[in-house]
């Protein structure tokens, strides 16, 4: 909350009660020391104590707060309105380039996505969460596949001639290939496991499937 939303105190009474505070020790110390509060003049000087302050320090407080409570609106109504407050947007993602790079980078990507939602409709098992392994491995080598786009991208642009000749097209290219295999092998062992299949054939398929991973990323 700002400042300007907050509601201010009344300038008038803080004026009158500064006013008579002020005033108020020094009028109870005069009538203390002439004896005031003493015999039939106490009474007097109970009210002398009450209303003189306010006659002497309160009204000149009150007239100063009622000045500047004045002047603050006057102040407040010039104010320009400050604007109102954006809310906070996320930026969105540049668009990808639709290149030859962007394509084969999709059709790695697409084929590890497919296999995730193949995957979440299998029950769980302990074949299943092998899969989940071996899919996870294979999202793994994404970011290579990415890292070989951009790179090609900046050396051999798109629609410039002989670019499947180029060697990391060839190398990405290849990787769609094992990327869409390996889909359709993972394919195959999900609809197994759905028709309540040979655990042990599922097995053998599982471990060759691990062989038979693409691997994009440079060895250790």
């Amino acid at each position: 909350m700002t400042d300007r939303n907050r509601r201010p105190g009344n300038p008038v009474l803080t004026g009158f009660l500064i006013g008579y505070g002020v005033v108020f020790l020094p009028f109870l110390l005069l009538l203390l020391v002439s004896g005031s509060f003493v015999g039939g003049t106490a009474v007097i000087a109970v009210l002398s104590l009450l209303f003189g302050p306010a006659l002497v320090g309160g009204l000149p407080g009150l007239l100063i707060g009622g000045v500047v409570m004045g002047v603050t609106s006057i102040a407040d109504r010039n104010r320009p309105a400050l604007p109102p407050q954006q809310p906070y947007r996320m930026p969105l993602p540049p668009p990808r380039v639709n290149d030859a790079w962007s394509r084969l980078l999709e059709a790695c990507e697409q084929p590890v996505q497919r296999c995730d939602q193949a995957l979440a409709a299998v029950p769980p098992s302990p074949a299943k969460d092998w899969l989940g392994q071996i899919v996870a491995t294979m999202r793994a080598e994404l970011p290579t596949a990415r890292g070989l786009a951009e790179t090609g991208r900046r050396l051999h642009p798109d629609r410039q001639p002989r670019l499947n000749e180029h060697p990391l097209y060839r190398r990405l290219y290849a990787a769609t290939q094992e990327f869409a295999a390996t889909e359709r092998r993972i394919g195959e062992v999900i609809t197994q496991l759905v028709a309540q299949p040979d655990l042990k054939r599922v097995d053998n398929q599982l471990q060759l499937l691990e062989q038979q991973l693409p691997h994009l990323r440079p060895a250790d």
